[in-house]
Order: C-alpha cells, then sequence, then structure tokens
C-alpha cells in the first residue's frame, strides 16, 4: 500500500513527469508572452469539472493566450490527460487544458524555452522543472492548489486526493484528513521540491520530508491501515 500511497499523494509530480514521452511542448516556434490580446487572439474560456462522491464541482477560467502559447497549453494539456489515465490520477480535459493554459500563462513561453533548453531540449519538463529556482517550484505549486492571474484553481486537489485515497483503501474519514493536512500546509510543495531536486537524481524523498509525510500518515491513518502500509520504521 506504501508504493501506491506515494504517487497518489504526489499528484503535482504527475505535471513534473506528463510530457516526457511526446513531442516537445516547448518546441511552438520561439514565441513571446502576451499580457493582452491583439489582433487574431482569442479568450479561451474552459469549464474545469472535478468530482468527489459527494458533489461535482466546476470551476470556470478565462485565459488569454497568443497563438504559440495556445498550441503550447494544448499540448500540455493533451500530455496530462494521456499521462493521467497510467498515473492513477486522471484529469478531464477541461480541467487539464485550464491547468496547461494557467502554467504557460505564468511561466511564459520565453522561459519554458529557456528551461527546455537547459535541460538539453528534449521537450521534457520534469527534466526542466529540475532547473527551475525554489521560487518557480513555489510558484508551480501556488498554480495548482490555488489558480493563477486571479482565476480559481483548475483542479480541486483535495478531493481528488481524497478519491485517489478511498479508492486505494483508505476510509473516507482518513482519506479527509490526509488530504486535508497535505492542502492546508507546506508538505506538498516541500514533497515537489524533493522529488524535483534529489540529491541522488533519482527522485528520492529528502529524510526531512519523508518524516513529515510519515507525520500526516501517522495522524490520520488507522492502527489497521498503518499496518497494511507494510514494514516502516515509525521511532517506537
Amino acid at each position: 500500500m506504501w508504493r501506491r500511497l506515494i504517487p497518489i499523494l504526489l499528484l503535482v509530480a504527475s505535471v513534473a513527469v506528463a510530457c516526457g514521452d511526446d513531442e516537445s511542448v516547448f518546441d511552438q516556434g520561439g514565441v513571446t508572452t502576451t499580457t493582452s490580446p491583439g489582433a487574431g487572439e482569442e479568450t479561451t474560456t474552459t469549464g474545469a469539472q472535478t468530482s468527489t462522491t459527494e458533489a461535482a464541482t466546476t470551476t470556470e477560467a478565462t485565459t488569454t493566450l497568443g497563438g504559440g502559447e495556445q498550441a503550447m497549453a494544448d499540448q500540455i494539456a493533451a500530455d496530462l490527460v494521456a499521462e493521467g489515465g497510467d498515473t492513477g490520477l486522471p484529469l478531464d480535459e477541461a480541467s487539464a487544458q485550464c491547468l496547461g493554459s494557467q502554467i504557460v500563462g505564468t511561466f511564459g513561453v520565453a522561459r519554458l524555452q529557456e528551461l527546455d533548453a537547459a535541460a538539453g531540449g528534449e521537450g521534457d519538463l520534469g527534466a526542466a522543472l529540475e532547473l527551475m529556482t525554489p521560487e518557480e517550484q513555489a510558484t508551480l505549486m501556488e498554480v495548482i492548489l490555488n489558480g493563477a492571474g486571479g482565476q480559481a484553481p483548475c483542479v480541486d486537489v483535495e478531493a481528488l486526493v481524497v478519491d485517489s485515497l478511498t479508492e486505494s483503501g483508505l476510509s473516507a474519514g482518513s482519506a479527509e484528513c490526509v488530504a486535508g493536512a497535505l492542502t492546508e500546509g507546506t508538505v506538498l510543495q516541500d514533497l515537489l521540491g524533493s522529488m524535483v531536486t534529489g540529491a541522488d537524481g533519482e527522485g528520492e524523498m529528502d529524510p526531512e520530508v519523508m518524516t513529515q509525510m510519515l507525520t500526516v500518515l501517522m495522524t490520520c491513518l488507522t492502527p489497521e491501515e498503518l499496518a497494511e502500509m507494510g514494514e516502516i520504521d515509525l521511532g517506537s
């Protein structure tokens, strides 16, 4: 169960690896960013819809992107949808499109292309994330959890984590406790930083971050659920 919990809790990691295998999402022809719509540019409205076992919520987000920016956002969205099914963290097309647009709108095509070039020009967003500054990594987490540009978040992260954890066998109460602790504190941000800057180059979690994660699990999970996680040194 432990091996299944980590990729579920690391929702944000799906953004880091989503674009690694297909055509470069950065290779859109040297487009520069724009701050307002000009001739030939369109305002794109996407409705991001996420559901829980109790209710469905809809987030309406309006993002103005130029042609090249929109092409990049579309490619990121397509890869997020495709990778989501494989990782067990599915995103619907509207949510993925919304998130892709917010990522491009926040960092800009020029910066994303710069990161990609420094990472070897393979179009691997995960490799590019390793080269982001800590401030940029924190900004990415802020976009995912709280939205960008005055827009609401595209994905209800807490609800998605609850759904994923309950599907993995946790009780609803335990799942809600874990999701609340992750989204209200800095654990997810710390996990992202640890995964993309792992000292061994393999995305291993920093011991301090692992302690944070275990603290959340030990606080929220029942003894029976903890026992199902296998042999973990709980410091007793």
